[in-house]
């Protein structure tokens, strides 16, 4: 077997890199297209701006919201299985969509289905850059979280196309055999080897091997009671990370409303189709040095991640504010689509070191479900409160302020995980203590256990 440190920032873990980097492209080019294909559903069933929305996004939310148990599936499968597997399902689900007659039925495939497929497609690539790279983690998120990026710059104005030459239904088959690719990448996810070293076994060794693990059963089964399943239940009272975990909410819940209505809305201030989707294309540009620029920010330890997430999300607030002040013209519209792909782009990138700082390493799949979890949560439901505001009598300046108020929330959420942190490490300082009464009690009792001749668990 290859050793663990050969392939820690080296060897196959480049392999992994460019694994991550095409699984977030195939995501970014359909879920940074919602926007583009929502617009097409309107024409195409006539339906409700706040009901065509949800449909859109569905996929998103639908994707995010299975967070949680595609992290157990990684834990349990591993995360070359999934992706395989992801990707299968992907292209089932916008194939069946490309029959769809309804918004009920795309719903059901487009949203569902492929919300399934690309959650298993995309997620388990972050895991396995986070578990192969340490000391270049946060570069290698941001080279990752780029490839979506460069899935927002390729795909609106693609599909667009797609669409306008062989119609919806046709576009979605040829997006079916693209998300494919998924099950592609999945098999080149080698898992992540060690070493086990052997060591010489005789009788007296054994003898004393399995007093050792009596000893240590009874302590274990003793201390689990003692603590009452604390360890298990860890991350639902690490308050640093549910702050998080709600920050990421109102970040998407803010992100979604605007990429899903700004085509229809700058249609109505007068752009064209194509010159709206184009608008995905500047935001693609700026997204992808975004998360570049935010990966190499974050790699410097002077730098603080959860700082590069407020400020972001700060501006982010500031701009979409304004923009229904500037609007009216195509200039102002570029000038926003370049604003957002920056300030919005970036945050992705601050996943993983924010999620290494927050938790634990066996905690780490769980974290990244919960989090995109959250996420598909705030994808559901930004763009049909913003459309039931449009459709309410309002207009969408109204929806922006909206939006513009959920990045600010997020920004706001940051700034005080610090002070969640001080709390959090005087209540593990608390658990540690009890836990160091509680071994030490049973190394006394169970020392009793061990033969009279040696009191130790070492070689003789």
């Amino acid at each position: 077997m290859e050793s663990t440190s050969k392939n820690i920032d080296g060897g196959w873990a480049w392999v992994i890199l460019t694994c991550g980097f095409f699984c977030m492209f195939l995501n970014g080019f359909m879920c940074y297209s919602v926007g583009v294909i929502t617009e097409a559903l309107l024409e195409e069933f006539e339906g409700d701006l706040a009901v065509t929305a949800a449909v859109g996004t569905s996929i998103i939310g639908i994707e995010n919201l299975l967070g949680p148990f595609i992290g157990i599936g990684i834990n349990i499968f591993g995360c070359r299985s999934c992706t395989v597997f992801g990707g299968v399902i992907a292209m089932l689900g916008l194939l069946g969509a490309s029959f769809s007659k309804n918004l009920s039925s795309m719903m059901g495939t487009f949203g569902i289905v492929g919300g399934i497929g690309y959650g298993f497609g995309f997620l388990p690539g972050n895991v396995m850059v986070g578990l192969y790279f340490k000391k270049l983690r946060p570069i290698a998120a941001g080279i990752t979280m780029a490839g979506a990026g460069l899935g927002m710059f390729v795909g609106p104005p693609v599909i667009r196309y797609l669409i306008d030459m062989y119609s919806l239904q046709g576009a979605l088959l040829v997006v079916a055999g693209i998300a494919l690719h998924f099950s592609i990448f999945g098999c080149l996810m080698r898992p992540l080897e060690e070493n086990h070293n052997k060591s010489k076994s005789t009788s007296s060794q054994r003898l004393e091997s399995q007093s050792c693990m009596l000893l240590l059963t009874k302590m274990w089964t003793k201390s689990k009671e003692r603590m009452g399943g604390r360890c298990s239940s860890r991350i639902w009272k690490n308050y640093g990370f549910l702050l998080y975990v709600l920050s990421i909410f109102g970040w998407n819940c803010a992100e979604s409303a605007v990429l899903l209505h700004l085509p229809n809305y700058c249609i109505q201030q007068g752009s064209s189709k194509q010159e709206a989707a184009f608008l995905f294309t500047i935001m693609g540009v700026t997204n992808v040095l975004s998360r570049l620029f935010t990966g190499f920010a974050a790699n410097d330890e002077r730098v603080s991640s959860l700082i590069l997430h407020m400020g972001q999300m700060g501006v982010a607030s500031l701009f979409t504010s304004l923009f229904p002040l500037y609007s009216h013209a195509y200039s102002g519209q570029v000038m926003f689509a370049a604003a957002t792909g920056m300030y919005i782009g970036g945050v992705n990138t601050l996943f993983t070191p924010i999620l290494f700082l927050l938790l634990d390493k066996e905690d780490l799949a769980l974290g990244f479900g919960m989090v995109y979890c959250t996420a598909g949560i705030g994808y559901m439901t930004g763009p049909p409160v913003a459309g039931a505001i449009v459709d309410s009598g309002a207009t969408y300046t109204q929806s922006y302020l909206f939006a513009s108020s959920m990045f600010l929330l997020s920004s706001v959420l940051i700034m005080l995980i610090p002070i969640a942190q001080s709390v959090d490490n005087k209540l593990i300082s608390n658990m540690n203590q009890d836990i160091s009464v509680n071994i030490e009690e049973e190394v006394n009792e169970g020392s009793r256990w061990l033969p009279e001749q040696d009191g130790s668990c070492g070689s003789s």
